[in-house]
């Protein structure tokens, strides 16, 4: 049969894929890596495999390597350009992410939940709060089996002050993500705009210990130390997010 190692690569590709998605959420990010990029090797073209890489080179603040991962994806796959206004809004490159999502918004849906999360994100980078807050809020639901959505639209209401809002979405991410840094750090963040500062270091440092690479725990961690008198580890910290 002239299809049969075809089809059989095409599947298994596309489960590694699904599986390194899997791992991503839980914060395995090199476990990630490791499977969709086995499912490049089985399948050169595998878009999603492609995105996957590109995200959790994002949550590792590599840039540089997400936008490779990115340009590699078909221009007549939304998630190219999804994933670069991704890395722009990471970065705070408000025109750039508005230029990207305007590629993305002619190749799908006005209702796409990754669009809108991504479009309420450039919203409060712009200065619109209540509107962005207002348009992740209405993205709850359709996000609940995507955590990766889901932490997008906490950071939003970290961001726009909703702490409360914030914490309830990483506690729901928890019951099956317990290890995710990033929700470990938002939850930093929000203990520490609550003045919680012993808190508030405890979870940045184990948001730091799972993912090392997460800038904005380390930030958070850094802020902590100078409100608890540690200006020596502050400075450290300071030297490794630079």
């Amino acid at each position: 049969n002239r299809f049969g190692d075809t089809q059989p690569k095409a599947s298994v590709s596309g489960l590694m894929t699904e599986l390194g998605t899997l791992l991503y959420w839980l914060g395995d990010y090199r476990g990630a890596h490791i499977h969709c990029e086995k499912a490049i090797a089985l399948k050169p073209d595998n878009n999603e495999a492609l995105i996957m890489l590109g995200k959790i080179a994002v949550a590792q603040f590599r840039f540089p390597e997400a936008r490779g991962y990115f340009d590699r994806v078909s221009p007549e796959h939304p998630g190219k350009y999804l994933g670069r206004a991704l890395i722009a809004i990471k970065l705070r490159k408000t025109g750039e992410a508005k230029s990207e999502i305007g590629k993305a918004s002619g190749l799908v849906s006005s209702e796409y939940p990754e669009y809108i999360v991504l479009s309420a994100y450039i919203q409060l980078l712009e200065g619109q709060t209540s509107q962005a807050v207002s348009l992740a809020r209405g993205q709850l639901s359709t996000c609940k089996g995507d955590p990766g959505l889901l932490l997008l639209i906490a950071e939003i209401f970290m961001t726009a002050g909703d702490y409360g809002e914030a914490i309830t979405i990483v506690d729901q991410i928890w019951v099956t993500c317990p290890k995710n840094d990033q929700g470990l750090a938002i939850r930093a963040h929000a203990l520490y705009a609550q003045e919680q500062y012993s808190e508030a270091a405890s979870f940045a440092q184990e948001s730091a210990r799972i993912n090392p690479r997460n800038a904005y725990a380390k930030t958070i961690l850094m802020k902590c130390a100078v409100r608890q008198g540690d200006y020596g580890f502050a400075e450290d910290l300071g030297r490794e997010i630079v």
